[in-house]
């Protein structure tokens, strides 16, 4: 079990003392000190050994990104489809804080079970708006999120100039441009729902705009396609799961 040269040094050991010792009390003495070294020694080769076996841990490497001109915290977050909070928590910063060249820590993404226990819990909760499908002719429609990337919303194409309606009753909580996105608007609904309309080419409200559902708040751009998201307590959610079913 132990090492050789161990074990056979502790026994020279004991046979050296035996051989120097007369008389059975020095025996006794010395043999137990020699004893000792010898335990001492096969101690140490096995914590020798233990330790040989541990492998460092290793640590999973931090994605960052570099601020570009233009950008925003909301739109980093969007790209890199990662809460806006988690994003201002992981670098201490606020929308106010970020200038061109700082460079930010990405949080990595939620594991494939958590995603799945927040699709049940969206799922069993009857408590959502009903919320209805934006556009009233719809060519197609996706998922959004390239491969290996988590989809936060739906790519809706539709007809040139299509109009684009609130999906459900709620207030305008911001209009703006963003790069990527282009013309967007938020909407807050009850039980702290959110509903996002992005890449739109005209806009028809203005914050704090009380809307009823289907009522008109743009149209799409010239590409023809509107990118919409449900979130709700500003973590995105599957819009399939809160539309109407379509064929």
């Amino acid at each position: 079990m132990f090492g050789h040269k161990n074990i056979f040094a502790g026994f020279c050991a004991l046979i050296f003392v035996f051989s120097l010792c007369q008389g059975s009390e020095c025996k006794t003495r010395h043999a137990q000190a020699a004893y000792r070294v010898y335990d001492h020694s096969r101690s140490s080769g096995t914590q020798k050994k233990k330790s040989a076996r541990q492998k460092p841990r290793k640590t999973a490497r931090q994605k960052k990104y570099r601020v570009q001109k233009g950008d925003t915290l909301y739109g980093i977050a969007r790209k890199h489809n990662v809460r806006l909070d988690d994003l201002q928590r992981a670098n201490s910063v606020s929308e106010r804080k970020i200038v061109p060249g700082m460079l930010l820590v990405i949080p990595g993404p939620k594991s494939a079970a958590t995603a799945a226990v927040q699709r049940k819990t969206v799922e069993q909760r009857p408590d959502a708006p009903r919320f209805r499908w934006p556009l009233k002719k719809i060519v197609s429609f996706r998922r959004d999120g390239d491969t290996g990337v988590r989809p936060i919303g739906l790519i809706i194409a539709g007809n040139p100039d299509s109009g684009v309606y609130t999906s459900a009753d709620g207030v305008v909580k911001k209009v703006g441009q963003m790069r990527g996105y282009g013309k967007y608007v938020m909407v807050r609904h009850e039980r702290k729902y959110m509903t996002v309309y992005s890449n739109l080419g005209e806009v028809h409200v203005r914050n704090g705009d009380m809307l009823d559902a289907g009522d008109m708040i743009g149209r799409v751009s010239s590409a023809n396609i509107l990118h919409f998201q449900i979130d709700c307590g500003g973590k995105p959610q599957n819009p399939l799961l809160f539309l109407p079913k379509k064929g």
